[in-house]
């Protein structure tokens, strides 16, 4: 099999969802939008993965590429219908895609915090725990989505942690991909090192990176499992 990966940011990579990957003989092409926004298609891959950035849904004017990629999010989704993953700045893309809404949050989602699954949690979740803690760091939410998409998780601050779309696209708000590294190098980008601090004060990124690190054996066996289950439904 071969995966398609949109990236947006040279520090915000797939982390621990590249080794789920090879575990499973997984080939990837990973197209930067940083760096190129041409010359990409969707043809002869399995399936495509969408992930974060400090970009928001609403800049298509300051990030020339994102019209493009919206454009191929809308071809893999509803005309191709292959499997999809979305995660943060990648699930709002689905949402809006989808004819959902972005919203700015009341108080930005920053830090480690329980995710809840509901009861359409779907295959994606199968044998993961009911509530797990998982890194968040968004200002921006998914808001009415049609009635097509089931709310697979929530969180205290954000009623759509995760959801599916006709069970072959599925978005997750919150992050699961993380390394040791993970903070300290998205500390390097300034919005987000600005808004950590804005969220936790200035000694944030030493309080955040030190829960980060408690949480990461979970988050790993978590990640794996819905790369399993994802895989289970390419092979449906």
């Amino acid at each position: 099999m071969k995966f398609l990966i949109f990236q947006h940011i040279s520090v915000e990579g797939l982390g621990y969802f590249e080794e789920c990957f090879k575990k499973h003989g997984i080939d990837i092409d990973i197209h930067d939008f940083s760096k190129k926004d041409s010359d990409v298609t969707l043809k002869d891959y399995d399936s495509l993965w969408v992930l974060g950035g400090p970009m928001n849904t609403d800049q298509e004017e300051k990030f020339s590429w994102m019209r493009t990629e919206k454009n191929l999010i809308s071809e893999a989704v509803l005309k191709r219908k292959i499997p999809f993953m979305g995660i943060c700045l990648g699930c709002q893309l689905l949402a809006e895609t989808l004819g959902g809404n972005i919203r700015r949050m009341k108080r930005p989602e920053i830090g480690v915090a329980n995710v809840t699954l509901l009861d359409k949690a779907s295959s994606l979740f199968h044998n993961c725990p009911k509530t797990f803690k998982a890194l968040h760091w968004h200002s921006y939410q998914a808001t009415d989505l049609p009635d097509e998409c089931d709310i697979l998780a929530k969180s205290n601050l954000c009623d759509i942690q995760a959801f599916s779309y006709q069970d072959h696209a599925f978005g997750i708000q919150f992050h699961l991909e993380e390394t040791k590294d993970t903070v300290e190098s998205w500390c390097t980008v300034p919005e987000y090192k600005k808004s950590l601090e804005q969220a936790l004060g200035s000694d944030g990124i030493n309080y955040i990176n030190k829960i980060v690190q408690n949480i990461l054996p979970q988050s790993k066996e978590i990640a794996e499992l819905i790369v399993e289950n994802f895989i289970k439904k390419i092979h449906k």
